[in-house]
């Protein structure tokens, strides 16, 4: 009888088909890996935008929020890590070894439920402060608890039928089957994170009235932003939920909505981070877009006051011309746009024109060339910052702050 190969240990030991291998081991291998590269991806996001001066402007609630769910996707892949190395590396391949589970991989649906819970009820609660009626704010909340209570009914269900098989004790008889399981945690996601993204569109859709161009764009981009932070895990749940109900829980391709459901972890936080994070984006867009200018008001009492305070040091200050008057009150609004019959901004000639209009105009009030008499610099107010005018700063900021 021949001696076995030493460096053979399966010799004599049954091995799975390749068919059967594909099958069961390939499409979570795939999801696993687009978890790790997923996660990767975020992590270099969140240390982005953890080092970002909107984080620092953030409240309590945001960053408890984001580092939890950082937390919970760096465990889930933790153990997605553990799991890859272990299904490449275990020489064991028969039929029951590679389609029972570990205990990792019974806690893998554990991490990524409750990280999709945490994201999802936060998003939900930003939104719901836009409703002005309590009574559709209130139908809101229900219509999400609703579906978060499906998903986490799923996940649970999931994680209470791997921990039977893995102690083998689950049977197909089971009225609570893998694929209803699988089936109601991802449609439940999915309805979930599609709702809140609805909910925003229409609530932001509502607010754009074309009076202001420049807020009227911004609301766009959070609309595209809304559509695109749902898209990572709808789809993905989506899709995963299909695979889930178009094969029974005894068939060997059970496992491929694995390939979807797995990188889920990162893909929320993801998403959270991309949701945070774009405050920053829009608000650079919108500053590189608009034109500030003083409020009116406010240009107009500064005038007054230099030229009061200047009065007092070289005699009394001559009145504002006629043209600065004019320019007052109908060059400029406070929308950052000046008002000739349309509303398109003006073109940089335009504004340097009225710039030096201005100048020229402020110059004259109370000689600005002297102050106090003392051969002083003059004074300049630049129309690109409101706050050397004793104006009142930026347009106030439609994004949400926490």
């Amino acid at each position: 009888m021949a001696q076995p190969d030493p460096n053979d240990s399966l010799t004599g030991i049954p091995v799975a088909s390749q068919h059967f291998t594909n099958a069961v081991l390939g499409p979570v291998i795939v999801g696993w890996t687009v978890n790790l590269i997923t996660w990767g991806i975020m992590i270099s996001a969140f240390l982005s935008y953890i080092s970002s001066r909107i984080h620092r402007s953030d409240g309590k609630r945001t960053k408890i929020v984001l580092y939890i769910v950082v937390m919970l996707a760096t465990a889930q892949s933790s153990l997605v890590f553990w799991s890859l190395y272990h299904y490449a590396t275990w020489q064991a391949r028969d039929v029951n070894t590679l389609y029972s589970q570990t205990t990792v991989d019974c806690l893998l649906t554990l991490f990524v439920s409750f990280e999709a819970v945490i994201v999802q009820l936060f998003l939900a609660h930003r939104a719901a402060f836009l409703f002005s009626n309590n009574t559709y704010r209130i139908i809101f909340y229900i219509w999400i608890i609703l579906g978060v209570l499906c998903s986490l009914f799923g996940a649970m269900g999931y994680l209470g039928l791997s921990l039977a098989m893995l102690k083998g004790t689950w049977s197909p008889n089971f009225p609570l089957t893998f694929g209803i399981a699988v089936g109601s945690w991802l449609w439940g996601a999915a309805v979930t994170d599609v709702s809140i993204s609805i909910g925003l569109c229409c609530l932001l859709s509502k607010r754009i009235v074309g009076f202001n161009p420049a807020n009227d764009s911004m609301l766009r981009r959070l609309i595209r932003l809304a559509l695109e932070a749902a898209a990572y895990t709808a789809v993905m749940a989506a899709i995963g939920a299909i695979c889930s109900d178009s094969f029974s829980a005894t068939s060997i391709y059970s496992n491929t909505s694995g390939a979807f459901w797995q990188p889920l972890s990162s893909l929320y936080a993801l998403s959270l981070i991309i949701t945070l994070s774009s405050r920053r984006k829009i608000r650079e867009k919108q500053e590189s877009e608009r034109v500030y200018v003083p409020d009116t008001s406010a240009l107009g009492n500064s005038i007054i006051r230099q030229a009061s305070h200047i009065s007092n040091g070289v005699g009394r200050a001559p009145s504002p011309s006629p043209a600065l008057g004019g320019m007052l009150s109908g060059s400029m609004t406070r929308t950052g746009s000046f008002s000739r019959g349309s509303r398109e901004s003006p073109s940089p000639g335009e504004v340097k024109e009225e710039e030096k209009e201005l100048e020229l105009e402020l110059a004259k009030v109370g000689q600005l060339s002297t102050f106090g008499g003392k051969g002083n610099p003059h004074i300049k107010v630049d129309l690109f910052d409101p706050s050397a005018a004793g104006g009142e700063g930026r347009p106030t900021d439609l994004v949400p702050e926490s």
